[in-house]
């Protein structure tokens, strides 16, 4: 990044605006991948140091699920990936809401950073009393049965480029188990190389 900043600092002007377009693409792809970093480690550290108030309310789960679409509906229009869900009842449930959120941005992140370009990303939801099950499924590159137990290491470095050569640190998986685990509910992964992965976790229903 601060290679980048000084060649434009010093060439802007010599510059095409086909070469600039680049450099500021990389620069921002960069800057986004340090942000989802740092919050993660932010986030996993306080966990870890018992920082984080643990604070459940009832929410609309269906809320939590279209605004955790939009906030990566940017980085699938980049690989023309549809992101499709439906929840045709009204589901509430008693969780942390910025941990949830965190789980599903990290879990949808992790979907398309593996999804070939104009695949589809499918959420679907299942009641199972007295807990809803989630599952984000992928059409991907999939995870050989012996990685999928060192997905949630953090000491296993699985650090595997997306389909376009993304990179990542495996810690927004690792977070998401936690955070998982901290509402109460379990998370796991079915995957087949070369067809896609699918990342299942429950939470709590609220009581009525």
């Amino acid at each position: 990044m601060l290679g980048t900043i000084q060649i434009l600092n010093d060439d802007l002007d010599s510059m095409d605006p086909g070469m600039i377009k680049k450099y500021v693409h990389n620069l921002h792809w960069s800057v986004d991948r340090l942000s989802g970093l740092l919050d993660n480690l932010l986030n996993w550290s306080l966990l870890h140091m018992n920082k984080i108030r643990f604070n459940p309310e009832s929410i609309s789960l269906n809320q939590l699920i279209h605004s955790s679409v939009e906030l990566v509906s940017e980085q699938a229009s980049g690989k023309n990936i549809t992101i499709q869900y439906e929840i045709l009842e009204r589901i509430v449930v008693l969780v942390d809401q910025v941990m949830v959120s965190s789980i599903f941005h990290n879990l949808l992140t992790n979907a398309i950073k593996f999804s070939f370009p104009k695949s589809i990303v499918i959420i679907s939801v299942k009641l199972k009393h007295p807990q809803v099950e989630v599952v984000i499924e992928d059409s991907g590159t999939g995870i050989e049965e012996e990685k999928i137990n060192k997905l949630f290491n953090i000491g296993t470095n699985l650090n595997t480029a997306g389909t376009k050569g993304e990179k990542g640190t495996g810690l927004g998986l690792i977070l998401s188990k936690e955070f998982v685990e901290k509402n109460g509910g379990t998370l796991r992964v079915e995957s087949n190389p070369g067809v896609g992965s699918r990342f299942i976790f429950t939470l709590p229903l609220a009581p009525f």
